[in-house]
């Protein structure tokens, strides 16, 4: 699960124009029952690891086996939906463990439409920072976020395995075994602060006879007025108008390291993020896979970049209309689950030396003053 970027300088080169059938009337793939059924027959999860001994010897172990290429996330017990919390409301009842889970349009945009005031400052926070700093920066602080919660410390992520939200109490003995994720992660290249930010919205659509081209999809009833909408179907007339077609978006994964770079390059290596809530959580995202029902150009052309050979569309944009589905992050590569039960307390950090008070947090106060009032009362202080 990674993006793929376009490369740095290059001149796209035409290479042919795209042609697709109108899709009314026709079932797309997150909506047929069959391809449904094939996909549940030919992706089970990960069986899960029960560890024989406590969190102790599990977290000795982890700590042993990670050299800096993984991923982790710890719960209190087992979940059949792994998926980034501003999904979980609006699951279709009965699949939740589908390897592709079903979403309930209109609960998820009628709740994104409640929740207006968080997707406001999470934009707010994007359009300050650039949209990998304030992604990150808004999820660590109780904004909203379309991304799952991972660390690169399996200590942090055996903090919140054995405590219970909201108040982070150890979990007593007895019932649900508590969970850690681990997920591996492919050596990265250094972050160059030149390099361009990165889309959030970067989708993904197979076109033959090339393969994924990529664009930018753009959630009608957010990120798009009225205006912004009509100018882009006025663009794509000469392509012949617009169809419906269900389109992707890019898995997005992102360790610790990668964010401390760029927050760096956002405010000096100077600056201390251990005095940080970030900083002392050592936050990661994973981004999974939603799948769309949107409006694309019906014969839109496809670029290539040369020395990437990645492809993109002109005109470059999708209209999503409907979310239609999200992948469950328990078909990640490589993903070990490990359980253990509930026990022997594990020397763990305590929760005031992972969310420090507002006053040393200097990353807390700059969220604060860039998204201003009324948002800023938003902002999570992390546990009662």
């Amino acid at each position: 699960m990674s993006s793929d970027q376009h490369g740095e300088g290059a001149s796209p080169v035409l290479v042919g124009t795209a042609r697709f059938r109108g899709t009314t009337g026709q079932p797309l793939g997150a909506e047929d029952p069959a391809l449904l059924a094939r996909w549940r027959a030919t992706s089970p999860p990960p069986p899960a690891e029960h560890w024989d001994g406590d969190l102790v010897s599990l977290l000795s172990y982890l700590e042993r086996e990670d050299d800096g290429h993984f991923l982790y996330r710890g719960q209190v017990q087992r979940y059949p939906a792994l998926v980034p919390s501003v999904y979980r409301r609006a699951i279709v009842p009965g699949a939740e463990a589908d390897p592709v889970i079903a979403v309930d349009a209109r609960r998820y945009h009628d709740a994104a439409d409640t929740d207006h005031e968080k997707l406001a400052a999470l934009s707010a926070a994007m359009a300050s920072y650039g949209p990998t700093v304030g992604n990150i920066v808004a999820q660590q602080y109780g904004l909203d976020s379309e991304a799952l919660d991972v660390t690169s410390d399996p200590r942090t992520a055996a903090f919140f395995a054995s405590r219970r939200y909201p108040t982070y109490e150890p979990v007593e003995p007895g019932g649900e075994p508590g969970v850690i994720f681990r997920f591996p992660v492919d050596d990265r290249p250094p972050v160059d602060p030149s390099d361009p930010p990165e889309s959030y919205g970067q989708a993904v659509k197979n076109v033959d006879p090339w393969g994924p081209v990529t664009f930018t999809l753009f959630r009608a009833r957010w990120d798009l007025d009225e205006a912004m909408l009509t100018a882009a179907r006025e663009m794509w007339q000469p392509t012949g108008g617009g169809v419906v077609a269900e389109v992707m978006t890019r898995p997005m994964v992102r360790d610790s390291r990668f964010y401390v770079d760029h927050l760096a390059a956002t405010f000096g290596a100077a600056r201390d993020l251990a005095a940080t809530r970030f900083g002392r959580q050592a936050g990661g995202s994973i981004r999974t896979v939603s799948r769309w029902k949107a409006a694309i150009p019906a014969r839109p052309d496809v670029v290539t970049f040369p020395g990437t050979g990645s492809l993109a569309f002109v005109p470059p944009l999708a209209i999503g209309l409907e979310l239609m589905a999200i992948e469950n992050v328990d078909r990640y590569p490589g993903l070990r689950i490990f359980t253990f039960d509930h026990g022997r307390p594990a020397p763990l950090p305590t929760r005031e030396a992972l969310w420090p008070e507002r006053r040393s947090d200097w990353l807390w106060n700059d969220l604060a003053e860039r998204i201003g009032d009324p948002y800023s009362r938003l902002i999570d202080p992390g546990y009662r």
